[in-house]
């Protein structure tokens, strides 16, 4: 039998970071909104982490960045590697490197 799964919010961020392409191209600074959430197991067990949130674009950067492999740098010098998922902004996170300092 499996045990209650509950997820939790465990941050909501916003600010405004450098975004870059993959290739380490800058795009333009970004103010971001971000929540993480963790969901947990029978309520104490933590099991997996899942970032929801979305990026201001200004005009046409929506047809450019839509689905490009980007890297956002958190005014807490976090970095948040993922791409613009639709035309509104919204993310979607491309890898498990999230709370790492990007020194």
């Amino acid at each position: 039998m499996h045990g209650h799964k509950e997820l939790r919010t465990i941050e909501r961020l916003t600010g405004r970071g450098p975004v870059e392409r993959e290739n380490g191209d800058f795009v333009r600074e970004m103010r971001y909104h971000i929540t993480t959430f963790r969901e947990f197991i029978d309520g104490y067990i933590p099991g997996l982490r899942s970032i929801r949130g979305s990026v201001e674009l200004e005009g046409m950067e929506a047809f450019r960045l839509v689905g490009e492999s980007l890297t956002l740098r958190l005014e807490d010098d976090r970095i948040l590697d993922f791409f613009i998922s639709n035309s509104d902004g919204e993310i979607a996170n491309r890898s498990q490197r999230f709370g790492e300092s990007a020194a």
